[in-house]
């Protein structure tokens, strides 16, 4: 199973939204990473074919996905980041009308389609813990469980390729825990692809994360590798004063907290140097790097667009 992306550009007018993009995807759980306008809506309009690539092409398993036509859309399920669901419709009948649109249901005798189908959505109702809901007009729901039915009709029909945009937003802290775990299951054997801008919830799930910046490719590995990159670089400083005196004029403030005590601060920051003679090394995670490549530009330059030779 491969999905091979090979020298895809794309511009708006003027605008280059994706430049010369190629990379390898198999079975496994990748994280889109970078800030609005970098160009992760649009790889992901080309991935589903919303949108025609101006140069380049998308293969699925070495046959180009434009001589593939509509059998192409069968191996994949999305979820958009802002839901087209009917509001008037339940959960159940969203569902079963988006198998129906799916053509999961074709070529079948119509009872047992619609038996199968309603067992499938059974399921994908318990899964996602929504199974108390499935009669409920969707226009009811909260923004949480909108996200998690949305997530329920792109798993319809079990898909290789699985495009999941912002698929934590809205949600709580016990019910990101419950998709980030969904999404380490569907990638055992699948290909996941997920946008978002909270990097903490695909930390754990994600085999490898690709950081676009202004529709270029500028990074790619495993969040093991990439947090090693800033291996010596992040660190906590206490300061009574300003923050950003304390981490220094070249050091990237990542956080700020004031202490238990009310009397100061800790600041984590990114810098190639000990901020000051105080500071404590700490072990770098994927919100760091993160923050290094997408944050601020700090005086060092170390920024995605301008790496010089003292950045890692």
């Amino acid at each position: 199973m491969e999905l091979n992306c090979l020298h895809l550009s794309k511009s708006y007018g003027r605008i280059l939204a994706l430049n010369d993009l190629t990379f390898r995807f198999t079975p496994g759980a990748y994280a889109l990473l970078g800030p609005n306008g970098s160009g992760k809506t649009t790889f992901m309009n080309l991935l589903i074919r919303n949108l025609q690539p101006d140069s380049g092409e998308i293969l699925w398993n070495g046959t180009p996905v434009a001589a593939l036509k509509n059998a192409y859309f069968g191996h994949i399920g999305y979820m958009p980041q802002y839901s087209g669901m009917i509001p008037q419709f339940t959960v159940r009948r969203f569902l079963g009308y988006m198998a129906e649109l799916k053509g999961l249901n074709e070529g079948q005798p119509k009872k047992e389609a619609r038996t199968r189908t309603g067992r499938e959505i059974d399921e994908l109702l318990a899964e996602l813990e929504l199974t108390d809901y499935a009669d409920s007009r969707i226009r009811t729901l909260s923004g949480g469980m909108r996200q998690r039915v949305m997530l329920a009709q792109a798993l319809l029909g079990g898909p290789d390729i699985l495009i999941l945009d912002e698929p934590t937003a809205g949600l709580d802290p016990k019910q990101r825990i419950l998709v980030r775990n969904i999404v380490g299951r569907m990638a055992a054997n699948r290909i996941v692809i997920l946008a978002t801008h909270l990097v903490s919830d695909v930390a754990s799930v994600a085999n490898r994360a690709l950081l676009l910046h202004k529709g270029n490719l500028i990074e790619q590995g495993t969040p093991g590798e990439l947090m090693k990159k800033l291996d010596g670089w992040v660190w906590t400083v206490r300061t009574d004063g300003k923050p950003g005196k304390a981490a220094g004029p070249a050091a990237r403030i990542v956080s700020l907290l004031p202490e238990e005590s009310g009397n100061g601060f800790c600041v984590r920051v990114i810098s190639k140097d000990r901020p000051s003679p105080d500071a404590r090394p700490e072990t770098p995670t994927l919100e760091d790097v993160y923050l290094f490549f997408f944050g601020d530009p700090a005086e060092d330059g170390c920024i995605a667009s301008q790496k010089t030779d003292d950045c890692p």
